[in-house]
Protein backbone atom coordinates (compact mmCIF):
# COMPACT_ATOMS: atom_id res chain seq x y z
CA UNK A 1 0.00 0.00 0.00
CA UNK A 2 1.29 3.45 -0.88
CA UNK A 3 1.14 6.12 1.19
CA UNK A 4 1.04 9.96 -0.52
CA UNK A 5 2.51 12.79 0.82
CA UNK A 6 0.11 14.40 3.15
CA UNK A 7 -0.42 16.23 6.33
CA UNK A 8 -2.88 16.28 8.95
CA UNK A 9 -4.17 17.49 12.34
CA UNK A 10 -5.07 15.39 14.92
CA UNK A 11 -7.40 17.30 17.82
CA UNK A 12 -6.91 17.17 21.28
CA UNK A 13 -9.44 15.35 23.18
CA UNK A 14 -8.68 15.04 27.02
CA UNK A 15 -5.38 17.37 26.58
CA UNK A 16 -6.03 20.20 24.87
CA UNK A 17 -3.17 19.84 22.46
CA UNK A 18 -3.15 19.34 19.06
CA UNK A 19 -0.80 16.61 17.31
CA UNK A 20 0.06 17.54 13.61
CA UNK A 21 1.27 14.52 11.28
CA UNK A 22 3.57 15.39 8.07
CA UNK A 23 4.13 12.16 6.06
CA UNK A 24 6.43 11.86 3.17
CA UNK A 25 6.59 15.51 2.55
CA UNK A 26 9.46 17.37 1.42
CA UNK A 27 11.13 20.58 3.23
CA UNK A 28 9.51 22.99 0.84
CA UNK A 29 5.92 21.23 1.19
CA UNK A 30 5.93 21.16 5.12
CA UNK A 31 7.61 24.97 4.78
CA UNK A 32 4.57 25.97 2.79
CA UNK A 33 1.86 24.06 4.60
CA UNK A 34 3.21 25.38 7.39
CA UNK A 35 3.58 29.02 6.52
CA UNK A 36 -0.19 28.74 4.85
CA UNK A 37 -1.67 28.12 8.29
CA UNK A 38 0.34 30.46 10.51
CA UNK A 39 3.72 32.37 10.61
CA UNK A 40 4.43 31.25 13.91
CA UNK A 41 5.41 27.71 12.44
CA UNK A 42 9.04 29.43 10.81
CA UNK A 43 10.83 28.45 13.58
CA UNK A 44 9.65 25.11 13.76
CA UNK A 45 10.17 24.54 9.92
CA UNK A 46 14.26 24.60 10.36
CA UNK A 47 13.78 22.24 13.70
CA UNK A 48 11.87 19.66 11.86
CA UNK A 49 14.12 19.16 8.95
CA UNK A 50 15.87 16.12 9.00
CA UNK A 51 19.24 14.92 7.97
CA UNK A 52 19.64 11.74 5.53
CA UNK A 53 19.79 9.15 8.23
CA UNK A 54 16.95 10.39 10.17
CA UNK A 55 13.31 8.83 9.46
CA UNK A 56 11.08 11.05 12.11
CA UNK A 57 11.06 13.73 14.47
CA UNK A 58 8.65 15.24 16.65
CA UNK A 59 8.48 18.40 18.23
CA UNK A 60 6.57 20.79 20.45
CA UNK A 61 6.50 24.33 19.46
CA UNK A 62 6.64 27.56 21.52
CA UNK A 63 2.68 27.64 20.59
CA UNK A 64 1.79 23.80 22.14
CA UNK A 65 1.32 22.13 18.68
CA UNK A 66 2.81 19.03 18.66
CA UNK A 67 4.34 18.04 15.32
CA UNK A 68 5.55 14.29 13.88
CA UNK A 69 7.36 13.96 10.73
CA UNK A 70 8.37 10.88 8.78
CA UNK A 71 10.09 11.34 5.89
CA UNK A 72 9.77 8.53 4.08
CA UNK A 73 6.52 6.55 5.37
CA UNK A 74 5.18 3.43 4.34
CA UNK A 75 3.04 0.13 5.50
CA UNK A 76 6.07 -1.65 6.28
CA UNK A 77 6.88 -2.90 10.00
CA UNK A 78 10.19 -0.68 10.05
CA UNK A 79 8.09 2.75 9.10
CA UNK A 80 5.35 1.61 11.60
CA UNK A 81 8.32 1.38 14.58
CA UNK A 82 9.11 4.70 13.44
CA UNK A 83 5.58 5.79 13.84
CA UNK A 84 5.26 4.45 17.33
CA UNK A 85 8.61 5.81 18.92
CA UNK A 86 7.35 9.55 17.33
CA UNK A 87 3.82 9.04 18.93
CA UNK A 88 5.49 8.30 22.54
CA UNK A 89 7.62 11.24 22.07
CA UNK A 90 4.43 13.42 21.16
CA UNK A 91 2.64 11.96 24.32
CA UNK A 92 5.64 12.50 26.58
CA UNK A 93 5.58 16.20 24.86
CA UNK A 94 1.47 16.48 25.63
CA UNK A 95 1.68 14.97 29.24
CA UNK A 96 4.42 17.16 30.63
CA UNK A 97 2.78 20.07 29.11
CA UNK A 98 -0.16 18.87 31.46
CA UNK A 99 1.49 18.33 34.15
CA UNK A 100 2.43 14.35 34.61
CA UNK A 101 5.65 12.94 34.34
CA UNK A 102 6.02 9.04 33.72
CA UNK A 103 6.25 6.78 36.81
CA UNK A 104 5.88 3.12 36.25
CA UNK A 105 2.65 1.90 38.22
CA UNK A 106 1.40 6.15 38.69
CA UNK A 107 1.30 7.80 35.23
CA UNK A 108 2.06 4.24 32.89
CA UNK A 109 -1.58 3.72 32.02
CA UNK A 110 -1.85 7.82 31.34
CA UNK A 111 0.89 7.09 28.88
CA UNK A 112 -0.26 3.77 27.43
CA UNK A 113 -4.10 5.42 26.91
CA UNK A 114 -2.69 8.49 24.94
CA UNK A 115 -0.59 6.42 22.83
CA UNK A 116 -3.12 3.86 22.11
CA UNK A 117 -5.61 7.00 21.22
CA UNK A 118 -3.15 8.84 19.07
CA UNK A 119 -2.57 5.76 17.19
CA UNK A 120 -6.55 5.02 16.55
CA UNK A 121 -6.76 8.99 15.24
CA UNK A 122 -3.62 8.39 13.01
CA UNK A 123 -4.75 5.52 11.26
CA UNK A 124 -8.74 7.25 10.87
CA UNK A 125 -7.06 9.70 9.21
CA UNK A 126 -3.72 8.14 7.14
CA UNK A 127 -5.12 8.22 3.37
CA UNK A 128 -3.63 5.47 1.21
CA UNK A 129 -3.33 4.53 -2.42
CA UNK A 130 -3.97 1.11 -3.59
Amino acid sequence: MKIPSQNFIVKGTVYPFDVMFSLNQTDDELTAYLRGKTKNYKRSVKELALSSTSQGKSLMTNENQTIVRLIKFDDSPQQKGYLTHEIFHACSFILHEAGVEYKFDISDEAYAYLIGWLTQEFYSNLKTKK
